[in-house]
């Protein structure tokens, strides 16, 4: 793969009450006073799990509840009933999230959009994602987005992911500067992806932004936003390394970074291959990876 690497750019995370009172006088008059044992703190229950607000008695009244409130008309009830639904009534759990998204709530738009979306039902995720977005909802917005680039819709992504961005989503404005390389405005792009250095998105910036210099053919300011970019290891940015390594003749460095890249999830040198044209050939959603969700 190494000799690849080198012509590529050319091709392309109560006891204590008990003891006390089973102690004799004596021995309470010998020892002194021992401090109330605290119970430790409880750690909260999933929020997704059905008896996170219910005890297990407590929860086929609290269904029968919120369907009764659900079948008179009330989104949030069924947003509720939809998240006290056991996973394997899978059915169920989506009807009751669309009824609760006709509502324009937000958080029901988002579960069920998301779901539709890995399906590749990209319609029907942004038909349900739509009133929610249009009120604001960051996260039916990015989702949105992804929808609408799917469906070749590039403006309108765009658009919603740039309302998501300004809101603080760092995955979509990801996206936004993933959309406006693509369509030739990458010192836009930059900007963009400079804004993320501080965010948990901050290697997938780096990456980009290494990217942007290597086809500008600065290999060496490639090299150190690549290097940062890969502080949290991941096969790409471990190919890109290797490649800038390669163009800057230090095979042995590159060589590392392939084997780096292997162990992280790099499938084969073929993979590593293929990556690196569509980079050299400017695919910037193949540098990402794939739109951020």
């Amino acid at each position: 793969m190494l000799s690849r690497l080198r012509n590529l750019h050319t091709t392309s995370g109560s006891a204590a009450d008990a003891s006390s009172r089973a102690t004799s006088h004596s021995a309470r008059n010998a020892l002194p006073p021992q401090p109330l044992a605290v119970p430790p703190a409880k750690r909260p229950p999933s929020p997704s799990a059905p008896s996170s607000r219910y005890e297990k008695n407590e929860l086929r009244g609290a269904q029968r509840w919120w369907r009764r409130a659900a079948d008179a008309g009330h989104w949030l009830a069924a947003l509720e009933l939809a998240r006290i639904t056991s996973d394997s009534a899978l059915h169920a759990k989506r009807v009751l999230l669309r009824q609760a998204a006709r509502g324009g709530i937000g958080p029901a738009a988002s579960v069920l959009g998301g779901m539709l979306s890995r399906e590749g039902r990209w319609i029907s995720s942004a038909a349900v994602l739509h009133k929610a977005a249009a009120a604001g909802d960051v996260s039916c917005l990015r989702i949105l987005g992804v929808a609408y680039a799917e469906l070749g819709r590039t403006g309108k992504a765009r658009e919603v992911w740039a309302r998501a961005a300004e809101a603080g989503s760092a995955p979509a404005a990801v996206n936004l500067g993933t959309v406006e390389a693509q369509s030739g405005r990458v010192p836009a792009a930059l900007a963009i992806w400079e804004s993320l250095e501080e965010s948990s998105y901050s290697p997938v910036a780096f990456r980009c932004r290494g990217v942007a210099a290597l086809l500008a053919g600065d290999h060496a300011s490639a090299l150190a936003l690549l290097a940062k970019a890969n502080e949290v290891t991941d096969w790409r940015s471990s190919v890109l390394l290797a490649y800038s390594h390669a163009r800057l003749g230090s095979s042995a460095e590159a060589a590392i970074w392939i084997r780096i890249a292997r162990r992280v999830g790099l499938g084969s040198a073929r993979d590593g291959h293929v990556y690196l044209r569509k980079v050299v050939a400017g695919d910037w959603l193949a540098v990402v990876g794939d739109w951020q969700r």
